[in-house]
């Protein structure tokens, strides 16, 4: 499998269920059904410059203040910690 899924069954073992969401080009989001399901989110590293203007990005940083606002915890890694 993919990236997303090989993380997935590695963070699997530890008895939590994660879900891997390919958000580059608007391709998938999670809608708000699915964000309070979650406790957190785990935003990873990418190719891409949080200042680089594709759309994608902003709608990344509006999911991570939708789960800051509902008090869900919020991690981000390299890039993700830069947009966080």
């Amino acid at each position: 499998g993919g990236y997303g899924e090989q993380r997935e069954r590695l963070l699997a073992k530890g008895g939590e269920s994660w879900r891997a969401y390919d958000v580059e080009g608007g391709r998938e989001m999670p809608s708000d059904g699915e964000l309070s399901a979650y406790d957190g989110i785990v935003v990873s590293g990418s190719r891409h410059s949080v200042y680089d203007s594709a759309k994608w990005i902003s709608e990344v940083g509006d999911l991570v203040r939708r789960a800051h606002a509902r008090r869900q915890g919020v991690l981000g890694v390299c890039f993700g910690a830069q947009l966080v």
